[in-house]
């Protein structure tokens, strides 16, 4: 049991509720006719209210209603989110009428799902929109321009059917989705728009190979699917024409041995193929596989790339006129003469000297990519090459400026390797406009700890230099850094500890003397100092953390090492004395992950992620001196593969969750979506709840137990929009979703749940797949009870819910009129209960500041 039944109350009816008012559900009341006089059926709704103080309203007379149970409204706030900034720009930019630059990345933002940014003329570098997922996701292609200085684009993924998106930015900076992609006849849009001389704009799409039109207005029509039916990819823009036709090219599928098309598209959506290229496999001497699009040079021809081909298979640079007539004009062989540079992405530019301007993604002399020109005769010629930190991976193409420079991106490289905005002069004059911040540099440990001094504590790792710091955040949302940890310390995986002493304890996972793991004291102060190193045969890769056990020595597992390297448990004293306990064989168990808890008992529970009777993991119990004993073993249909710490109830009994097993899926969820499981003090293995994706997957975090017995906890896939969630797992055994992540709001949840002294539950995401990592927390608004007892009534909630205020009032009419119910409250462990005397007409409220 996680709790014991108490007494059966009544439900108190919520009214009203100050400020603007959501209904969250309709309800049914009932009197109830065994205790009170029978009457009519009424139907009430119940309200939560969007600003921060949280009131529960009950009105009482002395006819009470009795109100069925109910959901509990849930709060759910990102208190922190640790920002992820735009970049890697992989598209062209194109220039306002105010001389500022616009363009797209395809990386960071706040949902790390892409960005539009501006640079400004005076080299102010500027997000304008991040993109959400919902709205899209990763824009490609370059931006389009209307009269007015409105933004059109499109995105490859994302929106209603994560197949990409056509959308409006505003002079004003509102995004406006025109289109949502669906599975078919277009889908991932790729080369950007470009606008047609009757106002509407073109663009490709990857998938299906197909060529569309939309109007400003958001008027959407297939013109063609022919590429895709033919094994040809578009993955590059349109170029219009003062004919009134689009010239365009066609790469190709990797299943397709047709090496690509050049064509002219009309606008009644016909189309000409003016060439064909071979696809030949092996090295050719001729162009192959083109890519990016074509443009239009001074002498009226097309001028256009190929990824491959050529002596050395690097790429070519090719003219095509209009009629068809094509030749090949160079070849790239990436060495550094003549004419330098590989793989160009885009087609070269007219600049405005009449010669044509491009660029390749690799070769030249420091193989990060070149710029080259094209003169009227067809010469080509070495113009600068990137070195990495100026620069690296130039894909779109470049810009010609009012100024008669040329403007461009590089993909990468730069200040901080996530890209870079330059310009160059016509004689190879570069300068490094801005620089693109690390998208992801930051990242929360999954877990966090309560402190007794009001703050929840939390760790977070540098994904570029692999440093971290230790934070704590208080109430109001405020993050304040303690103490930073150096590259030399290791990868902080597991949660730190809180001694008795004052200090924080943990482990890493890498560095010491042997690059296996550490285990480590952070004093208050906050000096770092290596207690200990692993070396493989007394453990190896502590992922857990360390708690404190009742002798105040510290305990803890390996995840690998030992004897069969299938992983340790140790003891240590404060000052880093080891001692291994017990070494994993594989069919006691194997590669713990989790950490240790100290059951009443005083013996320690665990779990390992595998080995044991399936090799799907087990759970063990060991005591100080070292004996193992394996409890059970998880079979697959009953879990499998557990990486979470378990937790204890007041009878005995532990729960956990299992990463697998349960209920079987398909693709990488063949072996389940996993569960919750209960292991009763008689060493019986229930299964509480399996997870169906739908309601969340992969649960990597332990679970929390509240005083009414319910579970909660996180899972860091699966949900509505497959980001993870927070979930409840009553008593009776109903799984509640609390909140379901979409990256926007942070996404994969790998740690669990702790409760700070405000009663709200803490956690961090990690944003593994996307979005950002951010700090959460969440609360469900307490149900208040009422007993009719004489002449007297009990008001009760949950004592789970902590630092609420009962107010009471006799008018409604005022906000003013509310006051602190004076009598004292009690406990009866599982309820705040507050005896009040009957009155004729007397509201209540529960207020937490």
């Amino acid at each position: 049991m996680r709790y014991a039944n108490g007494q059966q109350t009544a439900h108190l009816v919520p009214l009203k509720l100050e400020g603007t008012l959501t209904p969250i559900m309709q309800t049914q009341v009932n009197r109830e006719p065994t205790k009170r006089a029978s009457g009519v059926s009424l139907n009430r709704r119940l309200y939560s209210i969007p600003f921060p103080s949280i009131y529960h309203l009950a009105l009482f007379s002395l006819v009470t209603f009795l109100l069925s149970p109910a959901t509990r409204a849930t709060t759910f706030e990102e208190i922190f989110g640790f920002a992820r900034d735009a970049a890697n720009p992989t598209d062209s930019l194109i220039q306002g009428t105010n001389g500022d630059f616009y363009g797209t990345t395809i990386a960071g933002g706040t949902g790390g799902l892409g960005t539009i940014f501006k640079l400004t003329s005076t080299g102010q570098l500027i997000t304008l929109v991040s993109f959400t997922g919902a709205n899209g996701s990763y824009p490609r292609g370059t931006l389009a321009m209307d009269d007015a200085g409105n933004l059109f684009g499109t995105t490859y993924a994302g929106g209603n059917s994560n197949r990409g998106t056509i959308f409006e930015l505003t002079t004003t900076g509102i995004l406006i989705t025109l289109y949502h992609f669906g599975n078919g006849p277009a889908a991932n849009p790729y080369g950007g728009l470009v606008r047609g001389t009757n106002g509407n704009f073109y663009g490709t799409t990857e998938t299906y190979g197909s060529l569309f039109q939309i109007s400003p207005a958001g008027t959407f029509t297939n013109l063609t699917s022919f590429f895709g039916l033919r094994g040809f990819s578009l993955n590059g823009s349109l170029l219009p024409s003062s004919d009134g036709n689009f010239y365009g090219m066609a790469g190709v599928k990797a299943f397709s041995q047709t090496g690509g098309m050049c064509f002219r598209l009309y606008p009644d959506g016909s189309l000409d193929s003016l060439f064909q290229f071979s696809g030949t496999n092996g090295y050719r001497l001729y162009s192959d596989r083109p890519y990016g699009g074509l443009s239009l040079g001074a002498n009226g021809k097309l001028y256009g790339t190929s990824t491959s081909g050529g002596m050395s298979n690097l790429g070519t640079i090719y003219s095509l006129t209009k009629d068809g007539a094509f030749t090949q004009i160079s070849d790239f062989t990436g060495t550094n003469w003549h004419p330098q540079g590989a793989f160009p992405f885009s087609a070269p530019a007219l600049g405005s000297d009449g010669r044509m301007y491009g660029s390749t993604v690799a070769g030249g002399q420091f193989n990060q990519g070149t710029i080259y020109t094209v003169d009227t005769n067809d010469f080509v010629a070495f113009l600068f090459s990137f070195s990495g930190t100026n620069g690296s991976q130039p894909y779109g193409r470049l810009l010609p400026a009012s100024d008669g420079k040329l403007y461009g991106t590089t993909r990468s490289g730069g200040a901080y390797n996530s890209g870079t905005v330059f310009s160059l002069t016509t004689n190879g004059l570069l300068d490094t406009l801005a620089s693109f911040p690390a998208p992801a540099s930051v990242q929360t440990v999954p877990y966090l700890i309560p402190g007794s001094d009001g703050q929840v504590y939390g760790t977070t790792l540098n994904l570029t230099n692999r440093t971290g710091t230790l934070f704590h955040i208080g109430p109001d949302g405020s993050l304040s850094t303690i103490a930073s940890f150096p590259s030399t310390a290791g990868t902080i995986h597991g949660p730190l500890a809180r001694a008795n002493d004052g200090n924080f304890y943990g482990t890493t996972s890498d560095g010491g003397s042997n690059n296996v793991g550490t285990i480590f004291k952070l004093s208050t102060s906050g000096s770092i100092s290596q207690l200990f190193s692993f070396s493989v045969t007394n453990g190896a890769n502590p992922f857990s953390g360390l708690i404190q056990g009742a002798d105040g020595n510290f305990y803890g597992t390996t995840s690998t090492g030992g004897d069969s390297n299938d992983g340790t448990v140790f003891k240590s004293t404060p000052d880093g004395i080891l001692t291994t306990l017990a070494f994993f064989s594989g069919t006691n168990g194997a590669n713990p992950y989790a950490g240790l808890l100290q059951g009443s008992d005083c013996a320690f529970y665990g779990t390992t992620s595998s080995g044991g009777d399936s090799t799907n993991g087990t759970i063990f119990k060991i005591t100080a001196d070292g004996i193992l004993t394996t409890l059970a073993s998880f079979s697959g249909t009953n879990g499998a593969n557990p990486y979470a710490s378990l937790i204890q109830d007041r009878d005995g009994n532990l729960y956990g969750t299992t990463t697998a097993g349960g209920i079987p899926g398909s693709g990488s969820y063949a072996s389940g979506y996993g569960t919750i499981f209960e292991l009763t003090t008689n060493n019986d293995l229930i299964t509480l709840f399996a997870f169906s994706g739908t309601n969340g997957n992969t649960p990597f975090a332990p679970l929390f137990l509240t005083a009414d017995g319910s579970l909660y906890g996180t899972t860091a896939w699966g949900g509505p929009d497959g980001a993870g969630t927070v979930f409840k797992l009553t008593n009776s055994g109903d799984l509640v979703t609390l909140h379901s992540f979409s990256f926007t709001d942070g996404g994969n949840p790998y740690g669990g749940l702790v409760q700070g002294s405000d009663g709200y539950l803490y956690g961090t995401t990690t944003a593994s797949g996307g979005g950002k990592p951010a700090i959460f927390r969440i609360y469900e608004f307490p149900v208040l009870h009422l007993n009719f007892l004489g002449n007297q009534i009990q008001l009760a909630w949950p004592s789970s819910a902590t630092n609420f205020q009962l107010e009471s009032s006799f008018d409604l009419s005022s906000s003013t009129n509310w006051i602190a119910v004076p009598t004292m409250p009690f406990t009866n462990g599982l309820q705040v209960i507050v005896p009040e005397p009957v009155s004729t007409m007397k509201f209540y409220r529960m207020r937490k500041p």
